[in-house]
């Protein structure tokens, strides 16, 4: 029985990572620094898990401050232009758990202060009480931390909690916590790694909203 819901953050409650991807591709651009990894293989990597990576290419501490500061300038204009996109189906699950009084966290790689400022350019300030960044725990993703963390606060154990990813490196995170594992996303990237890692697969939290009477 699922007691408790984990929930990602980025590109599960908000579209963030094109913003996220698109300002370090332009801050590196702009400093002429050589990025190495195409846009498909950074869905679900934080920066903070980048970052040894990009002082190893760049060879320059100096450098990766420069590009850390001005990603972020360049992430803060375009949100703050164009806000945050939420993901299909956050509405009805919101709903869903305000009926049923069912326990629920964010557990993400973003740090916690960045995912209260794109909670807030994405109109759901005050919506996720519970949330568990990186900067809270010694690992993150796919470290099972967060969701160890996440479960703890909640006092429900990690056995009850369905925890819901869109990326591999989330899903094995979720795999290696001990909660039952849900993949929601595009069924076109729902390849046979994506579904061992996960227990179910959805397109959609609307979907899975219409599932989670059954599973509770």
């Amino acid at each position: 029985m699922i007691k408790a819901l984990l929930l990602d953050f980025d590109g599960v409650i908000v579209d963030n990572e094109p913003s996220f991807i698109a300002a370090w591709q332009h801050a590196a651009q702009h400093l002429q620094l050589a990025w190495p990894w195409p846009e498909h293989a950074l869905r679900g990597k934080s920066l903070a898990a980048l970052q040894p990576l990009l002082l190893q290419q760049w060879r320059s501490q100096t450098a990766l401050t420069t590009f850390l500061e001005l990603s972020e300038t360049f992430w803060l204009d375009q949100v703050a232009r164009n806000g945050l996109d939420v993901m299909p189906g956050v509405a009805e699950l919101l709903t869903w758990l305000a009926q049923t009084g069912m326990p629920y966290a964010l557990a993400s790689n973003s740090h916690t202060t960045a995912i209260t400022r794109s909670l807030s350019y994405a109109g759901l300030a005050g919506r996720f009480p519970v949330m568990v960044g990186s900067d809270q725990v010694s690992a993150g993703k796919p470290s099972p931390e967060v969701f160890l963390r996440a479960a703890q606060i909640l006092d429900v154990a990690i056995g009850d909690c369905l925890v819901v990813e869109d990326s591999a490196t989330g899903l094995t995170a979720a795999r290696h916590s001990g909660g039952k594992v849900a993949y929601v996303g595009p069924e076109s990237q729902a390849d046979s790694v994506l579904r061992k890692l996960s227990d179910w697969q959805y397109p959609d939290l609307t979907t899975l909203c219409l599932d989670l009477t059954v599973l509770t």
